[in-house]
């Protein structure tokens, strides 16, 4: 098995298709955070999807 995080990223990164190296990696309440900068449909569906300049705000500010 894998000694160090690094080894486990790179493991999955060499074969992140794969679902046997996926399961045997990631485990099953992973939740997966996808880096997305530009994507017009999935902000319909996700308006916090997409790159935000200048518009950081507190849980506070939102409500």
């Amino acid at each position: 098995m894998f000694s160090t995080p690094v080894e486990i990223v790179q493991a999955l990164l060499k074969d992140p298709t794969n679902p046997e190296v996926v399961n045997r990696l990631v485990s099953p309440d992973a939740i997966y955070v996808s880096l997305n900068y530009d994507n017009p449909d999935l902000k319909k569906l996700i308006p916090w999807a997409d790159t935000h300049r200048n518009q950081v705000k507190t849980n506070y500010e939102r409500n």
